[in-house]
């Protein structure tokens, strides 16, 4: 049939499917083929960028494991012990082997996941480190590691997962990298076996490698045997692959592989060459084509909706389109004769429409007029409505008159209005507003009205239906008859949520601290100055301030780090508030500081919250898997004392707390007179101690150091005195005030600069031996100057010392303090040529930890040990042990507070190198000083210091 003779139905009907439903069901088809391509290949891309990250892992793992083997199988005492028959090695070596393999761990400690060290000899010898030291080997498991690092010659041989050699270990599966030790015969001058190294890694350590990612995909790690290593579900870690997936590693190849569909997964893989390692990732296909299908169902479904929307149109179309067109044709052929002439619309076709037209064309000139005056009314209807629209503010208007109100579709889109039945009210208006608002709201209105102004700007908060509401800012504009009276109001509504948000979270983050949500020090001194201000207005109202510092964090930050040292003082908030009653205040100075605020208190209540702050504050702690155990010392002042401000409260507080810390950790004191005059003493005595410095009141004694082999003076140790008019102050008691008063960096140099002086002039003077030394003691918080190193080697060079010259004491506590800035200074002292030794050896924090991994020259063995010696004693066994192992380790040895012949004489029996005390001599001045160097050297000249 025709195209021409088809009704318009039909027309309309095949129009519709041509340019609706094909193009619909054609991009349906592309666009699901495209997006799964796409989303494949780009999931597969990401997956094996995943695995890369986690290759470049496994690696640094692998290579800080070698390198530590490869730092073992160094040592030479290792090799050596491993030379001899397991019955011709002594305790002592035995011990002494594992000792340094302990030590080399020691600067492994950054590698997490080590379970063990085992060292075996060919002989039988039998080294561990680490694990439990019930150990029961497993033959079979020791002679596959043995072979396998004998395989590997040179390298290191990863076994891949197997069965800890230690039957007892808690740890039953780990990974095992193995070194075959070798030496030269010295006879046939060939490379013999004597032994082998292993080194037992924790899978769980591995594990947590790959958990700790939450990103789509599961990832495996299968070893060169192919069984697994790391599994998602445990039970499968040490099993063998299954076979479709053997099927596919054994055909894969390569470095690296991408897009290979196993079953439901979409694989990738990486190799690891140094181990032979596989990592493979899998992406489930039914995770993965979860978005595409969406697009081939909504295909489905469009296309289906679009061919039923196609026909019930056609339909319609013919019931409510054809059919009264037909009528209409009918009825305007009736009226033909009686319509006036009109202007013609053009005609043209055979259909309905045409027909239509013909007869429309009659009623244009009469019904021209009303459609103009339409057509007006519309036009500024719609101006009207465009322009609500087209504002981001929603607009409302209220006809005072007929009491009714208007809102643009922006005003109820902000609020969330849902019409009512009936039309909006002044009653609905303020039933929008917030409860709290409300009564507000209405009194600035009435005050409005009554003003004679015409305009208003209130902000204020509007309920939503949910329950939440929204701040605006509303902007009315009032319109007033000639009287004067308001008649109509209008007026504008700008969400200012967020603005007033980023105000709220300023004001909090002005007064909290960002860490723990505690308010900080600004917010405390206010409260407590606004706590002391109403104490003098009711005398009798007393209140208390807690100041809690926490023991040793700064070991904690220094060992663990900084995470776990935020995620501590996050868990002691928690604690403090679940102690302290509702209306206390808490809030963090800074570091590991806290200040409670406990208002309206009696001295016992505050007391009872205290014992419950220091017992509740040493329950062990879990951090990051790790259980952690701190105390806390608090200081206690009550507002009853008479304070001018919270500056005064917090420092007496803070007194008290520094008074606990002395007395011992996890204790609490209550600040009283005795503090406060003790206070009041070292304050005098730090001023006096400044003026010391100015006035010449400081003089440096030198107290003799003799080598016990030769007999002769080797140097002196220097010791500052303070002389003043009235008495000499101990250094005891002024050293430690400096400390803490930072007295301590002005006086470390002065001391300084006197030593190099004296130095120079004995130097000078005297044919004084190489070796011949004087040794400055250097505070821990010196330490704390990172200038602190250069400019000593400047002052040396000002001077024109040798490095040598000098020596440089310092006790366990500093090196305790900051481990790695302290060993960065000492190391740079070393290497310039000062000696470094380390004071009152034995009374402090791991003594033997710090002679294996820091530059130590010289310890000074305390004096406690020398004094407390009896012959055949346990104090002089302890002396004669400490130092042969001294001996061992090639560090010297000096032994302080030798005041008697016998001391002397047993201290030379057994080898110590040099010891100084009062059977030596007395730490004298320098002038004294000068006359016991005469006695032992020629002089040429002698020049003073310049002081």
């Amino acid at each position: 049939m025709p195209i021409g003779r088809l009704t318009i139905t039909g027309k309309f009907a095949i129009f519709m499917v041509l340019i609706g439903v094909v193009p619909l069901l054609t991009a349906g088809i592309v666009a699901y083929q495209s997006a799964k391509q796409a989303l494949v290949e780009g999931a597969l891309k990401e997956q094996l960028h995943i695995l890369s990250g986690y290759q470049d892992n496994l690696v640094l793992i692998q290579e800080q494991i070698e390198s530590l083997i490869a730092n073992i199988s160094g040592v030479e005492a290792i090799t050596n012990a491993l030379r001899k028959p397991r019955r011709e090695v002594t305790n002592y070596e035995q011990l002494a082997t594992e000792v340094q393999v302990g030590y080399i761990l020691n600067g492994y400690l950054n590698i997490k996941g080590l379970v063990s060290i085992h060292v075996f000899g060919e002989e039988g010898a039998h080294y561990q480190v680490g694990d439990t030291l019930d150990s029961r080997l497993r033959p079979v498991i020791r002679d596959q590691i043995r072979l396998g690092a004998l395989g590997a010659r040179e390298w290191v041989h990863w076994t891949g997962i197997t069965e800890n050699i230690n039957e007892h270990s808690t740890r039953h599966h780990v990974l095992v990298a193995a070194k075959a030790l070798f030496t030269i015969d010295r006879e046939s001058l060939e490379r013999r076996l004597i032994g082998t190294l292993a080194v037992n890694y924790s899978i769980d350590q591995l594990a947590q490698l790959f958990e700790k990612d939450q990103r789509p995909g599961r990832v495996f790690l299968i070893d060169q045997n192919g069984r697994y290593i790391y599994h998602p579900r445990r039970e499968w870690i040490g099993r063998k692959v299954d076979e479709h997936l053997a099927a596919y590693l054994q055909g894969a190849g390569g470095h690296e592989g991408l897009g290979a569909e196993m079953g439901d997964l979409y694989l990738t893989h990486r190799h690891i060459e140094r181990s032979g390692w596989i990592l493979v990732s899998g992406i489930p296909a039914e995770a993965l084509l979860s978005g595409v299908r969406v697009i081939r169902n909504a295909t489905i479904g469009i296309f289906t909706l679009a061919l039923i929307f196609v026909v019930l149109v056609a339909l319609y179309f013919s019931r409510s389109v054809v059919s009264p067109i037909r009528y209409v044709t009918q009825s305007f052929k009736r009226l033909k004769a009686g319509a006036s002439d009109v202007a013609r619309l053009r005609v043209t076709g055979q259909d309905e429409i045409s027909h239509l037209a013909q007869w429309f064309n009659q009623f244009l000139d009469e019904l021209q007029r009303r459609r103009a005056s339409e057509s007006a009314l519309r036009l500024s209807e719609e101006r009207y409505e465009l322009a609500a629209k087209a504002t981001n503010e929603g607009i409302w208007d209220f006809n005072r008159e007929q009491h009714s109100f208007y809102f643009s579709p922006r005003f109820r889109e902000i609020i969330g209005y849902r019409p009512q039945k009936g039309p909006p009210s002044l009653g609905t208006f303020y039933r929008m507003i917030y409860p709290e608002d409300r009564p507000l709201m209405k009194r600035r209105f009435r005050e409005f009205l009554r003003s004679g102004r015409n305009f208003i700007n209130i902000e204020h908060r509007m309920n939503r239906p949910d329950g939440s509401f929204v701040y605006v800012s509303n902007n009315c504009q009032a319109i007033r008859d000639d009287s004067g009276r308001v008649v109509r109001m209008a007026g504008s509504i700008q969400d200012i949520t967020l603005q007033k948000e980023i105000e709220n979270r300023l004001r909090h983050d002005a007064s909290h601290d960002p860490l723990t949500g505690l308010y900080n020090r600004n917010w405390m001194i206010k409260r407590i100055n606004r706590e002391l201000e109403e104490t003098r207005q009711v005398p009798e109202r007393l209140f208390a301030v807690l100041f809690l510092d926490l023991d040793d964090f700064k070991q904690l930050n220094d060992t663990l780090g900084h995470s776990y040292g935020d995620l501590l003082l996050i868990e002691v908030a928690r604690r403090i508030e679940a102690q302290v009653r509702p209306g206390d205040a808490i809030a963090r100075l800074g570091g590991d500081e806290f200040i409670m605020l406990l208002p309206d208190i009696k001295s016992g209540d505050a007391l009872h919250v205290v014992r419950r702050l220091v017992e509740c504050i040493a329950e062990p702690y879990t951090l990051y898997h790790h259980e952690y155990a701190t105390h806390g010392s608090i200081g206690v002042a009550f507002s009853s004392t008479g304070y001018a401000n919270a500056e005064e409260l917090l420092r007496d507080a803070d007194t008290a707390m520094y008074r606990a810390k002395t007395l011992g950790k996890g204790r609490y004191e209550i600040f009283d007179n005795e503090m406060r005059q003790r206070l009041l003493r070292s304050t005098t005595m730090e001023r006096g101690l400044s003026k010391a410095l100015d006035a010449e009141e400081l003089e440096m004694h030198y107290q003799p150091i003799r080598s016990l082999s030769s007999g002769h003076t080797v140097g002196f140790e220097a010791l500052v005195r303070w002389n003043d008019s009235q008495h000499m102050t101990s250094p005891a008691v002024f050293i430690p005030l400096a400390e803490e008063s930072n007295l301590i960096h002005p006086l470390g140099h002065w001391i300084f600069r006197q030593v190099l002086a004296q130095l120079k002039a004995w130097d000078d003077a005297f044919d004084l031996p190489q070796d011949f030394k004087v040794a400055v003691n250097v505070s821990p918080r010196q330490f704390a100057d990172r200038a602190l190193v250069e400019w000593m080697l400047l002052q040396l060079g000002e001077y024109a010392l040798p490095a040598s010259r000098l020596a440089i004491e310092l006790t366990e506590t500093a090196i305790f303090q900051d481990r790695i800035a302290v060993l960065s200074a000492l190391t740079r002292l070393r290497d310039s040529g000062i000696s470094i030794h380390l004071d009152d050896f034995g009374t402090g924090y791991s003594s033997l930890s710090y002679l294996g991994s820091f530059p130590i020259s010289a310890i000074k063995i305390d004096r406690s040990f020398i004094s407390a010696m009896r012959p055949g004693g346990r104090h002089e066994r302890m002396v004669g042990s400490l130092i042969t192992m001294a001996r061992e380790l090639d560090i010297l040895v000096i032994a302080e507070g030798v005041e008697q012949a016998r001391q002397f004489e047993y201290l030379r029996r057994k080898g110590c190198d040099f010891a100084q005390g009062f059977h030596i001599g007395r730490p004298e001045p320098a002038v004294r000083a000068t006359g016991l160097l005469l006695g032992e050297f020629d002089a040429d000249r002698l020049i003073g210091p310049e002081m």
